[in-house]
């Protein structure tokens, strides 16, 4: 089994994804998927800013959490510099414990989809400390949601987590 303890190299938790729909090309405006993307990262008080430029394309990555409620805020703004129109897609990756090691509670984890709220629902019913909670992750201001709670489909057979299937294939809609 597996123990990771490093800030620096342990495999992240939660990536975001941007892909070009045009080129097919994709890159992360926060983790280093590949070295095409220059990279700014400004810590303060309660927040963290990304900021990445990956040819045309500017993001900025605003994470914080409420400072009353138990939620975590992410903030993506996204400016094209070319004179041509970008079709962008943003995919979110969440690899969520509910317990205290992932090795331990996957196997236990459900999840779910709320159409009404447009969120993925996730908890861990076999958990006693986590029994009646449920984690949610829901995007605003989006036309066009697809998702998925499955995933070996999300990174595939022979994917990782760098080069994941479900940036080829899309999110095939389960849990």
């Amino acid at each position: 089994r597996a123990l990771f303890r490093s800030p620096t190299s342990d495999p992240p938790s939660e990536i975001v994804y941007l892909k070009d729909i045009e080129c097919d090309a994709y890159w992360s405006p926060v983790t280093s998927l590949n070295s095409d993307v220059e990279r700014r990262v400004v810590h303060g008080q309660g927040f963290t800013v990304y900021h990445a430029d990956y040819g045309d394309v500017q993001s900025e990555t605003f994470i914080t959490v409420h400072a009353a409620a138990p939620l975590k805020l992410i903030r993506l703004r996204l400016h094209n510099s070319s004179e041509s129109v970008r079709r962008l897609q943003v995919t979110y990756y969440a690899e969520t414990v509910l317990g205290v090691a992932r090795e331990e509670t996957a196997m236990h984890q459900v999840s779910g989809f709320d159409a009404e709220r447009l969120a993925i629902l996730m908890s861990n019913g076999y958990h006693s400390d986590f029994r009646s909670q449920s984690v949610f992750l829901a995007m605003l201001n989006v036309d066009n949601l697809s998702w998925t709670g499955d995933r070996r489909s999300f990174i595939g057979r022979d994917g990782s987590l760098n080069n994941p299937a479900a940036m080829q294939r899309g999110l095939n809609q389960r849990v």
